[in-house]
């Protein structure tokens, strides 16, 4: 089982609300805050809009910008909500079974605004 890099030490005291920020998803990609562990950073610098867009964008650039580079959007919604590719089994994983769905067609939603 993967956790991400959170070890044990990083929860240790961590109060509830501690633990609640780490458990919710934070600025305009809507990063979990756990990924602030990862990146190096305070969950709050994921509140503040300028730090939260860079960061977010160099996260999604790492984490999964190959799907995006190839036009594979359906790997890339997968991805971004659930840190695996589409799978094989044509089954999302996400908690919301239209999230790619809805992506995509969002996408060419706001396509069709230029």
């Amino acid at each position: 089982m993967r956790f991400e890099g959170i070890k044990t030490h990083h929860l240790t005291d961590l109060d509830e609300e501690g633990l609640k920020n780490l458990a919710t998803s934070w600025g305009p990609f809507q990063l979990m805050g756990y990924k602030a562990i990862q990146l190096d950073l305070n969950v709050i610098d994921l509140r503040d809009d300028e730090v939260a867009a860079e960061t977010g964008v160099a996260w999604i650039k790492k984490e999964y910008g190959q799907f995006l580079n190839k036009g594979k959007f359906k790997d890339a919604f997968h991805y971004h909500n659930t840190g695996e590719r589409f799978p094989l089994s044509g089954r999302s994983r996400t908690h919301d079974p239209y999230y790619v769905s809805n992506g995509i067609k969002f996408m060419k939603y706001f396509e069709g605004r230029k």
